[in-house]
Order: structure tokens, then C-alpha cells, then sequence
């Protein structure tokens, strides 16, 4: 057997790097950016739709999305959200990196935690 069919066997997900990654890790590096940003992880699960929780949000859904997890997935983990909410994040996310040198620095800060 090898490695990869072991973090199969025990429901991990297998990224480019070969690395074993479950939602539930790349969720607590979610919540580690949180801190580095003073967005509070609580707010950013419920339904608040305040600018900086939602920004923060977004983030999470495309930082989540890039390593490979289902719309359903994520949407589940950040207070049962619908998966369209996800993919309307995700596009959000790509929009605002795009055009917005503040959300980009954010973006930044956010990948380094």
C-alpha cells in the first residue's frame, strides 16, 4: 500500500504537494488569518454581512476553493451556506483581487498565516 492510498483509506483529501490536507485543518488556518486580521471567526460564520466580515469570507471560500473542496463542503463548514454562496464568494474574491490594491494586501496577509 502505498502512501497515498493511506490518507485515502482515513478520509483525507490529497493536494499537488502530496501533503494529507482535511477541511477541518485548512479551516483552522482560516481562523489563524482571522486573528492576523482582527476579523472575529464567530462573526464570520453567522450571517452578519458587514464589509470587513464579508471580504474575510470571501477570502475563505477562495483560499478553499483552490485547494480542491466542494462548494457544499465549504458552504456546510461557515454556518450551512448554500454552495451558490460559495461560488458567488469565490467570484467576489477574484473580482476585488483584481481591482482592489487594499483587499490585495489583505490577500497577502491572509496566504501568510
Amino acid at each position: 500500500m502505498n502512501n497515498a492510498d493511506l490518507y485515502l483509506q482515513v478520509g483525507k483529501l490529497y493536494d499537488d504537494m502530496n501533503h494529507g490536507l482535511s477541511l477541518s485543518y485548512e479551516i483552522h488556518k482560516c481562523r489563524r488569518a482571522s486573528e492576523r486580521l482582527d476579523v472575529i471567526w464567530d462573526e464570520v460564520i453567522k450571517a452578519t454581512r458587514r464589509q470587513p466580515l464579508c471580504d474575510f469570507r470571501f477570502m475563505c471560500f477562495k483560499y478553499l476553493r483552490d485547494k480542491r473542496f466542494t462548494c457544499r463542503e465549504i458552504g456546510t463548514a461557515f454556518g450551512n451556506r448554500d454552495h451558490t454562496t460559495v461560488v458567488y464568494g469565490n467570484q467576489q474574491c477574484n473580482y476585488l483581487l483584481e481591482y482592489d490594491a487594499d483587499f490585495r494586501k489583505r490577500w497577502a496577509i491572509f496566504l501568510q498565516s
